[in-house]
């Protein structure tokens, strides 16, 4: 017996199983009942299946096989799978992307821990396959980018384009490297400085935020880990010396993402200026949540068409690098 077919035994599922473990002893009729809901309610809902297969081709490495290999499977192996999908991403927090990912990055010997018997946690994989993302993109993205430090461990940056928030920021669950929603990235950066700080070693990524607009956030400066949750400096495992960077930066700058962004590349000639936040301070009568984020969220789409010129821009033009 071959290991595939061996481990496609070990463990495979079927409809039958699944309900046979939520309804023991049921007779068969409520199986075939069970099953005639399910085909019904695809039956009535055209989009329903379309979703599921997309969502498989999404994560597929060769579209066109997955393509095949779904057009053998019968609707209750196609929702199966989808679930199985689900299961695996929200309860396990096992990101199928990621795994695709680290299958490309290992077949073309970007990954450098290859031996897979090695492997005994999410976590490794997640790391390996973050230092190959970044070796890959590293020089694609330098001009999307404003670079605070760097030396043979360390990486830090300021991410100035959506593109460029999502790669460093990739195998974080940070909301502004969302790569389906960039109006995080868009609202952060407009708002403040945007830092992300990587170790180019062993993949610790923290990402740092400092409000320009105090009066929005009664924290001013604030840590994030990998797992987007909210740290002090002291807990981030940073070293000293790039603490004291990041902290140069914060004092010696007080421009935002976007308006540095705009400085670089675009000037107040090509890009309009940023809408300022009203003022106000704490306890200040007609000031409140929708005053300040309502403006905010309005803007969002002028900033994503404001980042959109200016990556134009940046693909269709020709600077040396230093």
């Amino acid at each position: 017996m071959s290991l595939k077919k061996d481990l496609k035994e070990k463990t495979s599922v079927n409809l039958v199983e699944f309900f046979e473990v939520l309804f023991p002893n049921s007779k068969t009729k409520y199986y075939e009942l069970f099953i005639k809901i399910i085909n019904n309610k695809i039956e009535t809902d055209a989009n329903l299946l379309m979703e599921i297969e997309q969502m498989l081709l999404d994560i597929s490495q060769d579209k066109d096989e997955t393509k095949l290999k779904l057009s053998e499977l019968t609707t209750e192996k196609k929702i199966l799978l989808y679930d199985y999908v689900g299961m695996v991403e929200s309860t396990l927090k096992i990101n199928f992307g990621t795994f695709s990912d680290f299958i490309k990055y290992n077949e073309n010997k970007v990954i450098d821990k290859n031996d897979l018997t090695t492997y005994k946690t999410y976590e490794e994989l997640v790391q390996q396959t973050s230092l190959a993302n970044f070796k890959e993109n590293e020089k694609e993205l330098i001009r999307q980018t404003f670079r605070i430090f760097e030396n043979e461990n360390w990486l830090i940056i300021r991410p100035l384009t959506s593109q460029s928030a999502q790669k460093y920021g990739y195998g974080t669950k940070w909301c502004t490297a969302m790569s389906h929603d960039s109006s995080y990235f868009h609202r952060y950066s407009s708002e403040g400085m945007l830092i992300y700080i990587i170790n180019k070693i062993d993949g610790l990524k923290v990402a740092c935020h400092k409000h320009i607009h105090e009066h929005i956030h009664e924290h001013n400066v604030t840590f994030w880990t990998m797992e987007d949750k909210q740290i002090d400096s002291i807990q981030s495992q940073l070293p000293f010396e790039i603490l004291e960077h990041i902290i140069k930066e914060m004092k010696t700058g007080n421009e935002s993402n976007l308006s540095l962004l705009k400085e670089l590349w675009g000037g107040n000639n090509i890009l309009p200026d940023n809408k300022e936040i009203p003022d106000g301070t704490e306890g200040t009568a007609g000031i409140g949540y929708d005053d300040i984020y309502v403006p905010i969220r309005n803007y969002e789409s002028t900033l994503m068409c404001e980042y959109k010129n200016i990556e134009e821009l940046m693909n269709n033009t020709s600077i040396e690098e230093s």
